[in-house]
């Protein structure tokens, strides 16, 4: 990755990556084409084409491809730099991939720190995120069957009663009768495997996190609310905490505050930004959705999103949620970044403690006077009369 204070003087190649081929811009001064060039997507087409070039900036979208290319191009010697694909300073009215290769290029002799660069995370932190991804997927079309199962019975008459997405096969099995189970046996049967491949893709993911990210399956084991799947793709999706000034920051990276549109003195309430990963953001609901829960355990976060749901009408449920989703997150990194050990009882504890700052303090005899004296005015006759 470039260095943020790296002032580069040489050529620069914009990259527009496509699926099948990418095309390559060279340019000697903002401008000056060198060379034009279309090259196949595979590792050996780039290695052997940047292999003839001395060290280049090389400017690239963020996209599915970026990452092996990093890898190759870093490798050669090269500075790769990855800019948001959104950002308007690469976009332009004419879109085609010369022209994107060529505003690529142009954008890589802008002053350090002018593009909205992308942080690309390290191979080894990326293939165990893709464990937990496939796993995501697994799970998500397990539901789509179980569903489905469902929705298929009920026309006929066929009902299977409320149980653990684990069990369902079994529970089906039991309350449906046997011309309704032959018609659903296939899909139950992919159920059952899709289950087997869940528990054995969370052994694999619970020996990752053993062994490589302790501070997930601290999160797991102190946090009430937070689960194994979501501490771990907390700490993978985040990977250096470090990078985050204020723990603040985090509810907005995972896009769980509020948009901003103010102009003037307009300063509208919009909803929240859904930035960043999708599936840790549905992860941060589901665990404070069961922070929430009537039968979960009293701390300080619980409070809170309790206090939320007493005000605001029909979508203070929606909104507590959100609430609690946000700062659980900030939660996690705050511990992450001090190492300091869980309280959930925190906050609760720090009011008591200034309650009690607050009634040992001796009293002030400036506002007694001046009380004592309202006192005496108030009940004086002239007052009374009045």
């Amino acid at each position: 990755m470039v260095d943020s204070s790296f002032e580069f003087q040489g050529s620069v190649a914009g990259v527009d990556v496509s699926d099948k081929s990418s095309r390559i811009c060279v340019m000697s001064e903002p401008g000056e084409v060198m060379l034009e060039d279309t090259v196949k997507n595979n590792q050996d087409a780039f290695r052997a084409w940047f292999a003839k070039f001395k060290p280049l900036r090389v400017v690239v979208e963020a996209g599915t491809h970026t990452l092996w290319i990093r890898d190759e191009l870093t490798a050669l010697g090269h500075d790769v730099l990855i800019v948001d694909p959104r950002d308007p300073r690469t976009q332009g009215r004419k879109k085609t991939d010369r022209e994107d290769a060529r505003r690529l290029a142009m954008a890589g002799f802008l002053p350090a720190g002018y593009l909205n660069t992308v942080r690309f995370r390290s191979r080894e932190t990326h293939r165990d995120l893709m464990q937990l991804r496939a796993r995501g997927a697994l799970v998500g079309t397990r539901t789509t069957l179980i569903n489905c199962v469902r929705g298929l019975v009920k026309p006929l008459g066929g009902r299977i009663q409320d149980c653990e997405a684990d069990n369902f096969a079994q529970r089906a099995a039991k309350d449906l009768p046997r011309e309704l189970l032959r018609i659903v046996l296939p899909l139950l049967r992919t159920i059952r495997e899709l289950t087997r491949a869940i528990a054995a893709c969370d052994r694999r993911l619970s020996r990752i996190t053993a062994k490589r990210y302790p501070i997930a399956q601290r999160f797991a084991e102190e946090i009430p609310g937070i689960g194994p799947v979501t501490s771990l793709a907390f700490v993978l999706t985040v990977e250096d905490p470090h990078r985050f000034p204020k723990s603040r920051t985090v509810g907005a990276y995972v896009g769980l505050a509020p948009g901003s549109g103010d102009s003037g003195e307009q300063r509208p309430q919009l909803r929240i930004t859904k930035a960043g990963d999708v599936r840790l953001r549905s992860l941060l609901v589901q665990c404070a959705n069961s922070v929430l829960h009537p039968r979960s355990a009293d701390w300080d976060l619980r409070s809170f999103g309790l206090a939320l749901m007493e005000h605001g009408g029909k979508n203070a449920r929606k909104r507590a949620k959100v609430a609690v989703a946000r700062r659980l997150a900030v939660l996690m990194h705050r511990l992450w970044i001090t190492g300091e050990v869980f309280d959930p009882h925190h906050v609760a504890k720090l009011h008591q403690k200034q309650a009690a700052q607050m009634a040992s303090r001796p009293p002030n005899r400036a506002k007694t006077k001046t009380a004592a004296r309202i006192t005496a005015e108030q009940s004086s006759p002239s007052v009374q009369s009045a």
